[in-house]
């Protein structure tokens, strides 16, 4: 699952998002987490393809939005 990427584990990913353990193994089991939630482990990976073309080169770095000119 996409939440690997971003660095989190299992525990650490429920308590970020308030849900219980046997909730993401769920979405784990059947590879269908809500998509808000594929859309925030997007986001914390720097991929903000989904916010469409005029967010290319857009990124996080240290919690900060960082813009392509920077």
């Amino acid at each position: 699952m996409l939440y690997r990427y971003t660095g989190f584990v299992r525990s650490s990913l429920t308590e970020y998002l308030g849900v219980t353990e046997r909730t993401v193994k769920s979405w784990e089991q059947s590879n269908n987490a809500p998509v808000a939630t594929v859309k925030l482990l997007e986001i914390l990976n720097n991929d903000l393809s989904h916010l469409g073309r005029d967010w290319a080169g857009f990124r996080f770095i240290n919690g900060e939005l960082v813009t392509p000119e920077n």
